[in-house]
């Protein structure tokens, strides 16, 4: 009988000390000051997108036709060149006509008073076919790339010299956007 006097009494002081505990922990803990616990969707990087304007021939490798594409948003004006540039290289693949071939590197681009140089490996002078090919290229990396602001201009560089020609154009002037073509 003893026994159970005593287990009552220390279940009963467990009791209490439970019932303490869980008003001064759970009925008035102060939530606020917490430490956050982020779910998994919380620490994925939100990436933001825009859209952007891409010139690129038509099936009859005749004109140029913009198409609109989203990127992701960079405030770096060198990563959002190079992004559009190979969107304009993935975009034109499928075209029955070789455009921009893959193994063609931008290996550097530097902005300068509204002028965009971009510096190409040869490998994009060994690509051209033909006269209509080169016109195109050119002008689609003009046109695309001067629709971002603060590119006015674009000079082309080949393994970081001017050359005097790609293929077929002279290139040692800037060229400006020209959408008849």
């Amino acid at each position: 009988m003893k026994k159970y006097v005593v287990l009552n009494i220390l279940i009963g002081i467990l009791l209490l000390i439970s019932i303490y505990f869980h008003k001064k922990y759970v009925l008035d803990y102060d939530f606020t000051k917490t430490k956050k616990i982020y779910s998994k969707e919380d620490k994925i990087k939100k990436i933001e997108y825009e859209s952007v304007d891409i010139y690129i021939p038509d099936i009859t490798f005749s004109k140029l036709i913009p198409i609109r594409t989203k990127i992701e948003k960079t405030q770096n004006i060198t990563k959002k060149i190079r992004i559009i540039y190979r969107e304009i290289v993935d975009s034109t693949q499928n075209l029955p006509q070789t455009f921009l071939d893959k193994n063609i590197v931008l290996k550097n681009i530097f902005i300068e008073k509204e002028i965009l140089y971009l510096n190409f490996n040869k490998k994009i002078v060994e690509n051209i076919k033909n006269e209509k090919q080169e016109l195109l290229i050119i002008y689609s990396l003009v046109n695309t790339f001067t629709s971002i602001e603060g590119i006015e201009k674009v000079k082309f560089l080949i393994e970081n010299e001017e050359k005097e020609k790609l293929r077929f154009y002279n290139i040692t002037n800037y060229f400006e956007k020209d959408l008849t073509i």
